[in-house]
């Protein structure tokens, strides 16, 4: 005992988008099809049927002996498509035509002219499905239909399945990507303050002869920090510029344009910051203690 679901594109009912319904073989119905199905593979299995065969379904004699009006002569079907069920019905004592293996996806046209002999058949019995091209959509799709609808008579539910099914792997990879940035930036950060320490270190002789000669600590402190300083901002000067035009040309290469941004000016005027104040405090560790010592010390051990 079957029950039929009819439409233009049989790959939008609600079963195939969640992923708990998989065409296997052949292919879907579309609005050209004409008394065109696509069944369950224990169906096709059962019946003995592959695609591209043809197959009737009729009303039982009990349905015609309720109703004499329904027609006699079975509706024959070509199949076009087999599906497979890839989740588990856990729902115990299902009704036949509950089962998702007795399901039977059909045309419009055939849908409408099973209907036609049936006058006691509400083509919404079980509703109907909107569909959102963009999920930010959904919250103000269903608040528009609520507002038109008299939601008294009437219940929505709202299916995200397959949006969230499809973001989880993108919010992980996310959420890798900001891990791994924290740990290149501190890396990047270590290795900075690193090569700032032994640049100052490296001076040590020149900072002990401007001592000698009167040069006061506040002038050498402020030269040493005006050269990072500058240093970075032609570092950053040549660093952003460089960033954009990789990003851009990533992009532009086709498939990376979704999953590479463009690097938000927020983040680069923040980095940049934080590669100035690094810098600086760099510098000030180093000199700081070399400033510390007396002029005769420093060049008494050169």
């Amino acid at each position: 005992m079957m029950s039929y679901y009819s439409g233009h594109y049989s790959e939008m009912e609600q079963h195939f988008r969640t992923g708990e319904l998989e065409l296997i073989e052949g292919r879907h119905i579309t609005p050209e099809d004409s008394w065109s199905a696509v069944i369950s593979r224990a169906l096709a299995e059962q019946n003995g049927l592959s695609v591209g065969d043809r197959f009737e379904a009729g009303y039982s004699p009990e349905t015609r002996a309720e109703d004499p009006s329904l027609p006699e002569e079975p509706f024959s079907f070509t199949l076009v498509g087999i599906f497979d069920i890839t989740r588990q019905q856990t729902q115990l004592n299902q009704a036949e035509p509950s089962m998702l293996q007795n399901a039977v996806f059909i045309d419009a046209a055939a849908g409408h002219a099973i209907d036609s002999g049936d006058p006691t058949h509400s083509r919404y019995r079980y509703g109907v499905i909107f569909m959102v091209d963009d999920p930010r959509d959904l919250e103000q799709t269903v608040a528009a239909a609520q507002s038109n609808l008299d939601m008294q008579h009437f219940r929505c539910v709202v299916d995200d399945t397959e949006y969230r099914q499809s973001v989880q792997p993108l919010e992980r990879m996310e959420t890798t990507m900001k891990l791994l940035t924290v740990v290149l930036v501190g890396i990047g950060t270590i290795i900075l303050a690193l090569v700032l320490l032994l640049w100052i270190r490296q001076r040590t002789k020149e900072i002990g002869i401007y001592l000698s000669i009167g040069l006061s600590k506040r002038n050498i402190l402020l030269q040493l920090l005006t050269e990072s300083v500058v240093s970075s901002v032609i570092g950053g000067s040549i660093a952003i510029p460089l960033t954009f035009a990789i990003t851009a040309a990533v992009r532009f290469s086709g498939s990376a344009a979704q999953m590479l941004p463009a690097p938000p000016t927020v983040s680069i005027i923040v980095t940049w910051i934080a590669v100035l104040a690094v810098s600086i405090l760099a510098t000030l560790l180093a000199a700081i203690r070399l400033l510390q010592l007396h002029p005769k010390d420093i060049l008494s051990t050169l």
